[in-house]
């Protein structure tokens, strides 16, 4: 505040609340869509310290600004003759303006926003600067983001510059938002224009509306631009950074880079699929990459957030949508009006709230969403037939073979009822403990009975997907699990070590490999660099996760990005104790590859950071671990046997804070207190 008089200014815009612009999500019908409000309270002490309040109210003042348009898909135009800068002088006329009306606001209860706000976290300078033809500049800024484009520009009074972002362009050189556009109904895709006041040079960028893009295609231009034209502004929700890989292998620090981007170019406000085509909150998409998030960001109280989002969807039934937040949209897919998109998308509800007890060791998570969380499992169980499901959504974008929605759902049904067996154990609820035990074991015999072919060791259609999921939520008995795991090798030698399954497929895949022992082919099929496979997407300039192994579609989701979970899991080894959740104790087993020469994560746990690094040598294999203080870890290492192990520069006999458990079957396992290890295994 200045001394004297002050003047308060509020812009309003369409934002979240308001989305006009007909799409496909059917937004533009939503119950709660009204005009833009505002609410505010501005409190301060004078010189005697005296507290003064002012709240806005019906002495306030408006009139129509400078942004003439906006819309959160569609973009925003800003007339700059329609801004002055006596607006904010305190002697500023305001006769002609229109006083304030009183309106109820928004129904519901008004509360303190729970996550870190969208900031501006990185401008990025433009790479390389094109005229595919005459009148039209394309920008290219290397890295596909999600935000928006700040223009710098000097003309005449009226001239119109026009702004159209997108991540692909034509053979021509020109913008291509084809596939940005076909959810959007109405107007234009991700556009923004300015109209110039032409007095000097001129600043601008958007306030109401955010795009995913790499290019941006510029027309009405007074001068060739330069450089200093534009700039893209990186937006999305600000985290901060709870953790970094890196490895020996380009293509693996190059996907781990591609999945940092695309998790925090997909979350605004909650997690969403792309930033471009639909910023839908897909929650198959928040379920694939909740993990991800925990690893590499602190990013708990977002996710808190969306789970009241889940409570404020949910029906009296227990019924979700495959969307959170929703218009009324996505509790039913085409034909399926019970299970809409299956537990294998709306099951987030449940996973979510258990990985932030895992991760953070909080209870209280598992008690504010315990409700509504046993609602959903009911509705399930109601609409189950002899245990199993039948519906949902199928293991999205898998390359040849399609693993069909009723194996899927009826998998999930079996991995959330045992994760409520374990819920329940948390809270004490014994009786609801058995219940779950006794219906997951139903589950599991139904499902071998109808999907099990024991004559050919396969489940389902015998594809990747299936047969990985079946292993990797533990419903093979025992006693088939290695001619399961044998039947699951020989598919994925038969697609000459690629993928051949969708989002499902991918996460049950890479952590079965190497729970089996698997860890080198995982490591083949992760760098494959020709089609399909991540590597082929960073061989054709990928800066992000795409949503198709082609490429066809966007380029910029999340939902293949449980990869990275495997980068901090199984090469760093960092896993967690579900017995002793939020790191309390933990586990150290890092996996080797073959062509992996080192490889090192970092996680700032709620005790401190934990370190995994390991890298080999001529004379063996060096580790680095640090363990927190306040926890204990089990390290597990492998080891020929008679070969030495030194701790430091002695051996490991002498160590007396080290306390070995086992050493059989080419591995030793120690248990450790706090502090900082240096192992070299000979």
């Amino acid at each position: 505040l200045k001394k004297g008089k002050n003047v308060m200014v509020v812009v309003l815009g369409h934002g979240w609340y308001n989305q006009h612009s007909p799409s496909a999500w059917d937004f533009h019908k939503a119950p709660w869509r009204e005009s833009p409000v505002f609410i505010g309270q501005l409190q301060y002490k004078d010189v005697k310290e005296q507290k003064h309040t002012v709240i806005s109210d019906n002495t306030w003042k408006y009139k129509r600004g400078p942004i003439v348009y906006n819309s959160i898909r569609n973009g925003e135009f800003y007339d700059a003759g329609k801004y002055s800068e006596q607006w904010f002088l305190p002697g500023y006329d305001d006769k002609n303006w229109a006083g304030a009306l009183e309106v109820s606001g928004p129904q519901g209860r008004l509360s303190a926003q729970k996550l870190p706000p969208m900031r501006i976290t990185k401008t990025l300078e433009v790479q390389e600067i094109t005229q595919p033809k005459p009148g039209t500049w394309v920008f290219d800024f290397g890295q596909n983001i999600a935000g928006w484009t700040k223009l710098n520009v000097k003309g005449k009074h009226g001239d119109t510059v026009t702004i159209e972002h997108g991540e692909r362009l034509y053979e021509d050189g020109t913008l291509d938002q084809e596939e940005l556009s076909r959810f959007v109904n109405e107007g234009p895709t991700q556009t923004n224009k300015y109209i110039l006041s032409a007095e000097g040079t001129e600043t601008w960028e958007p306030s109401f509306s955010y795009h995913g893009f790499r290019y941006a295609s510029v027309t009405g231009l007074p001068e060739k631009p330069d450089t200093s034209t534009l700039k893209a502004q990186v937006v999305h929700t600000d985290f901060d950074t709870a953790g970094t890989f890196t490895s020996s292998d380009s293509v693996l620090n190059q996907i781990h880079r591609n999945t940092q981007w695309s998790y925090l170019g997909n979350f605004h406000g909650y997690p969403e699929d792309c930033p471009h085509r639909e910023k839908i909150g897909w929650s198959g998409d928040g379920q694939a990459a909740a993990e991800v998030g925990f690893w590499n960001f602190h990013s708990t109280t977002a996710y808190r957030k969306w789970l009241d989002d889940f409570l404020d969807e949910q029906r009296a039934s227990g019924e979700l949508p495959g969307i959170i937040p929703t218009s009324g949209w996505g509790y039913t897919r085409g034909e399926d009006t019970v299970l809409g998109y299956g537990p294998q998308w709306e099951g987030a509800f449940v996973t979510i709230p258990w990985n932030i007890h895992l991760y953070k060791g909080d209870e209280r998570i598992l008690r504010r969403y315990y409700k509504g969380i046993k609602n959903y499992m009911n509705y399930l169980e109601t609409h189950a037939d002899n245990y199993l499901l039948d519906g949902g959504i199928n293991d999205h974008k898998y390359v040849d073979t399609p693993t069909e929605p009723p194996i899927i759902a009826s998998s999930y049904f079996y991995h959330l009822t045992r994760i409520m067996e374990k819920m329940a154990a948390v809270m004490n609820h014994e009786e609801d403990r058995r219940y779950y035990k006794d219906l997951a074991r139903n589950i599991k015999k139904a499902y071998n009975n109808k999907y099990y072919h024991p004559e050919k060791k396969t489940y389902g259609n015998g594809g990747q997907t299936s047969l990985a999921m079946a292993l990797y939520f533990d419903l093979v008995e025992k006693q088939n699990e290695q001619e399961v795991l044998n039947s699951l090798v020989e598919e994925i030698r038969h697609h000459g070590n690629h993928f051949d399954a969708g989002v499902i497929g991918v996460k049950c895949l890479i952590n079965v490999l190497t729970e089996y022992g698997l860890t080198d082919l995982a490591y083949e099929m992760i760098t494959q660099k020709n089609y399909p496979g991540y590597g082929d997407w960073i061989e054709r300039g990928a800066t992000t996760l795409w949503q198709t192994w082609d490429g066809s579609m966007s380029r910029n989701h999340i939902m293949f990005g449980s990869v990275d979970e495997w980068f901090f899991e199984a090469l760093a080894g960092i896993k967690i104790d579900p017995e002793h959740p939020g790191f309390k104790h933990f586990f150290l087993e890092p996996q080797l590859p073959e062509k992996l020469t080192r490889a090192q994560a970092r996680h700032h746990s709620m005790y401190g950071e934990i370190k995994s690094a390991w890298r080999k040598k001529a004379k063996g294999t060096a580790f680095r671990f640090n363990v927190p203080f306040n926890t204990t870890a089990t390290i597990t290492l492998p080891v020929d046997k008679g070969k030495e192990i030194l701790e430091g520069d002695a051996p490991l006999s002498e160590q007396q804070n080290i306390e070995i458990i086992s050493r059989k079957a080419g591995k030793i396992v120690m248990k450790v207190g706090s502090g900082r290890y240096d192992f070299l295994v000979n």
